[in-house]
């Protein structure tokens, strides 16, 4: 995968910008080009009014935004060489931030994990939640900090941690990480926590993790070849809390964490909306998350 496209959802707020540094530093060494969206939404800017009462809140909002993401623009270019457009649109988020990252064919949305703004209703969870569950498209969620905002010096993650569990539908993350772990130089870390079943004896444990072990090597060598040079390692463990070790593993603000949304249907399940829900919501780094199309 070549990242061409790059998209930014916006609210505003200062803590939507959080996403920004990330996203200008992937589009300037990809070379993509970075677009920005902001969404005007009658039920968040305008609760409780009547419709007519809303619409021209709407488009009094429509117009701050344009000026908002005009300025933000011109201090994009000014710090950075990457290219550039912006578009407000009104409309519900999720459904218009979906359909313009399908007419760019985005190849990455960055986005803070909630704002703060006038409008911060949102993008508090919801407008995340519902491109997980709408859109193929990934998503590099970047949780907001206090931190003054500076293009210019971005904190790169260091790591990234991959955890698998041995379905397709997990690996579809695979490309999408690599390619991230190319622009920053990253270390890689593959991994494989296995859930042990209620009856299963020390004997099947130490089997199941020697399985394991071996499925992530067979995916370093089919899938990684063009990637040994860089700094490398698996990992395979038995535990039951298969969030909570990510999230213990992956403790470091410069971790990112790139995980599917869902993987085996089974036991041994490891992606399934609950691990990738807890994993978004308590890490302290960015996370890089995809619903796989199969």
């Amino acid at each position: 995968m070549t990242l061409k496209r790059v998209l930014v959802p916006l609210d505003g707020s200062g803590f939507g910008e959080r996403a920004l540094p990330l996203a200008v530093d992937v589009a300037r060494r990809s070379g993509a080009r970075l677009g920005l969206i902001s969404v005007a939404s009658p039920a968040a800017v305008a609760p409780g009014e009547g419709q007519r009462a809303s619409t021209a809140r709407v488009h009094q909002w429509d117009q701050r935004l344009v000026r908002y993401l005009g300025e933000v623009a011109a201090r994009i270019t000014r710090e950075a060489s990457v290219e550039i457009d912006a578009i407000v649109v009104d409309g519900d988020p999720v459904s218009v931030i979906g359909e313009h990252a399908d007419r760019l064919d985005a190849d990455l949305i960055v986005m803070t994990t909630h704002g703060a703004g006038p409008i911060s209703r949102m993008w508090l969870g919801s407008v995340a939640d519902g491109l997980l569950r709408r859109t193929n498209h990934t998503l590099l969620l970047i949780r907001p900090t206090a931190s003054v905002v500076d293009l210019g010096a971005p904190t790169l993650p260091r790591r990234v941690v991959l955890p698998l569990d041995g379905s397709p539908l997990s690996e579809e993350i695979i490309d999408p990480a690599l390619e991230l772990v190319a622009l920053w130089g990253a270390e890689l870390r593959l991994l494989r926590v296995v859930r042990p079943g209620v009856l299963d004896t020390e004997p099947e444990l130490e089997q199941r993790q020697r399985a394991a072990s071996d499925y992530l090597l067979d995916v370093w060598a089919a899938r990684l070849t063009a990637h040994r040079r860089r700094s490398w390692s698996t990992r395979a463990v038995i535990h039951r809390d298969v969030a909570g070790w990510l999230l213990k593993y992956g403790k470091s603000t410069q971790d990112l964490i790139a995980i599917s949304t869902r993987g085996h249907e089974g036991l041994d399940r490891l992606l399934l909306g609950s691990v990738a829900d807890k994993v978004i919501r308590g890490a302290t780094g960015p996370v890089l998350v995809r619903r796989p199309k199969s």
